[in-house]
């Protein structure tokens, strides 16, 4: 059998069979709680009509009798753009969301790819350390912005990074883009370290190997480390636009 890893699952789908689950949860609702105050104001005041009309209804009666129902359905009509309007705004800032998620992710995928390739030893795992820590970074700056975070959140990241690169990344004014610097610092470092190229050029001979290198053999590893440094640029450009998108839609109101 395929392990579940290795299967991509499909997004759970709403279904109208769910009903009666949904009806029981309905307080668990994040939407309820959010309108429970403008919810529990609506049903004071229709009860408070509903009680002036029944406990005096001749006083009620005058004052609704030059109602007539047509301002109802002019309300109603209105009232029925600005929901479509509203619906359709939400579901765009969703959709944006998602591909800026699929940008980080692939970005993400593709660092680690030529970070593999590219690098050995230390250089290589400080640098898949700072990719896996990314996600975490950039959603604690989204939610909270420049807020100094829970322990919690600090105490997620000592277990991905070390202390060092915790205390650096937690004391900048801009975590996320912290990270990427980071990311872009090691990546310069290792595109731009003659030694360390050639040990990861030459699966870590290098000395007399790299030194008897052919001028085919160093046109070729050139543009080798030439294409994987563009890329991985491209990449953490990549990033620091997912991370402008993303602030711009948290500080966008709905």
């Amino acid at each position: 059998a395929v392990p579940d890893f290795h299967v991509m699952q499909p997004a759970v789908r709403s279904s109208s069979n769910n009903w009666f689950r949904n009806f029981c949860t309905i307080f668990d609702s994040s939407t309820l709680r959010r309108i429970r105050s403008h919810l529990i104001a609506n049903i004071i005041f229709a009860v408070a009509v509903y009680i002036f009309w029944a406990a005096l209804p001749q006083i009620a009666a005058h004052i609704v009798g030059g109602l007539t129902p047509s301002v109802h359905s002019l309300l109603g009509g209105a009232l029925g753009l600005l929901l479509v309007f509203r619906t359709n705004s939400a579901y765009d800032r969703f959709w944006e969301a998602r591909k800026i998620w699929g940008t980080v992710v692939t970005s993400l995928r593709e660092l680690s790819r030529t970070a593999h390739s590219s690098m050995t030893g230390w250089d290589r795992e400080h640098l898949l350390q700072l990719l896996a820590a990314f996600p975490p970074v950039l959603l604690q700056h989204l939610r909270s912005g420049r807020a100094q975070g829970t322990r919690e959140q600090r105490s997620a990241l000592k277990s991905i990074l070390s202390d060092q690169d915790v205390q650096l990344i937690w004391s900048s004014r801009h975590r996320p883009f912290t990270v990427c610097k980071m990311i872009g610092a090691i990546y310069q470092q290792a595109f731009t370290d003659t030694d360390k190229l050639v040990s990861t050029i030459t699966n870590g001979r290098g000395g007399e190997r790299g030194a008897n290198l052919t001028k085919w053999e160093i046109s070729i590893f050139g543009s080798f480390v030439n294409s994987n440094r563009v890329h991985a640029e491209k990449c953490v450009t990549d990033l620091v636009v997912a991370i402008g998108n993303a602030e711009r839609i948290v500080k966008t109101s709905v």
